[in-house]
């Protein structure tokens, strides 16, 4: 594994790390990236090894780093300091948005975020604020504002709350978080019923109060957009409208998972989600 790990190939190419997809074919150095993760696994970490997979984990290739990234959470069930470190060290030098999504996944993940919640929402801050909202960042979005809601409406951090607050501030720059944010929320509209404890009645009621939030901050947007377009000298119609139509969406969103949630279709019904 160590004279695979020390091959040259992959060769990146020069835009590499704008055009990495997740796809990879079978070289040296990405099947040692893979052995060593096995490896940290399967018998926990050493110095050498740690040296190695951060070394791997800062490879020119993102088809390599991306092996590390992706499963970089399992250096947390095994020693947190490392674990922190290589992520503050990855989150701050990575390039490619794919990898970057891989690290995001690692951080957002369940045993991560349950047991730091607070290191996980000042690392999403980070994240989201250098990575805004695109075609080629989606799956970030998606998944660290994912996590953020989770973090407010399960557990009800104070630190992802004021996150949240300030796509609401701001909906029509905030599109995207807002319609996960709705999504996210929804998930626990049903939370423990029927019965349930008075835990899950907080954390329905976190949840009620997100979406009707994204509702109002939206609704104020398309009014404010509604009452621009009436006006012939709009600059940049073309954009308003566009920031409209995605406006529209969220309320689509919401819509369509209180549709879910209350079991109204059988060709839609799913176990989650049935009262």
């Amino acid at each position: 594994i160590e004279r695979a790990a020390d091959n040259p190939f992959p060769v990146p190419t020069d835009d590499a790390d704008d055009t990495f997809d997740n796809a990879w074919g079978p070289t040296p150095k990405i099947e040692a990236a893979q052995g060593f993760m096995d490896l940290a696994w399967n018998q926990g970490l050493d110095a050498s090894l740690k040296e190695r997979l951060a070394r791997l984990g800062a490879d020119r290739s993102p088809a390599v780093r991306f092996q590390i990234a992706s499963r970089a959470a399992n250096f947390h069930a095994q020693e947190r300091e490392f674990y922190w470190k290589f992520i503050d060290e990855r989150l701050q030098a990575e390039k490619s948005p794919a990898v970057f999504a891989a690290l995001v996944r690692s951080v957002v993940f369940q045993n991560v975020a349950l047991a730091e919640p607070d290191r996980v929402v000042g690392r999403l801050a980070n994240a989201l604020g250098r990575w805004p909202p695109s075609k080629k960042t989606k799956d970030i979005v998606r998944d660290a504002v994912d996590c953020l809601t989770q973090l407010y409406v399960y557990l009800g951090n104070a630190k992802a709350h004021l996150i949240l607050a300030s796509y609401l501030s701001n909906p029509k720059q905030s599109e995207a978080e807002l319609n996960q944010m709705a999504f996210s929320s929804a998930y626990f509209l049903l939370q423990g019923l029927p019965g349930g404890s008075s835990n899950d009645s907080v954390i329905r009621r976190r949840a009620r109060a997100t979406i009707l939030d994204v509702l109002t901050s939206t609704d104020r947007a398309i009014l404010e957009i509604l009452e621009l377009l009436r006006t012939p000298e709009t600059p940049e119609k073309e954009s308003v409208q566009k920031t409209l139509q995605s406006l529209l969406y969220i309320i689509e969103t919401v819509g369509f998972r209180l549709y879910l949630n209350l079991d109204i279709s059988p060709d839609l019904r799913r176990e989650d989600t049935k009262i």
